[in-house]
């Protein structure tokens, strides 16, 4: 039973990023750009801003200024967490989206 309950869910979650990608890709690039973070930026950004001052980042001055611009980073115990500088919320990649919302 449980492993029927793991096949819905596994099911539910490749319809869920089908239908995501299916509406990512509409998207103009830009936005795509601006409100899509995958896992692979998401971690660039946590170490853009973990950089010092005059720092040079890996990604560039553009990724480490568009890092600083959009998100502040946060500390909770050891865990190091990007938070959207707009809204003040956690940012969620794309990668994790439905398990975030499987939690709430």
């Amino acid at each position: 039973q449980s492993e029927d309950m793991a096949d819905d869910e596994q099911q539910q979650k490749a319809e869920f990023y089908r239908l995501v990608e299916e509406q990512i890709s509409s998207l103009d690039q830009k936005k795509i750009d601006i409100y899509c973070i995958t896992q692979e930026r998401y971690d660039k950004a946590l170490q853009a801003l973990q950089l010092d001052k005059g720092v040079k980042c890996q990604d560039g001055s553009k990724f480490k200024f568009w890092a600083n611009k959009h998100f502040k980073l946060h500390e909770i115990g050891s865990k190091k967490i990007l938070y959207c500088k707009k809204s003040s919320s956690p940012v969620v990649p794309k990668e994790d989206i439905f398990d975030t919302i499987k939690r709430t």
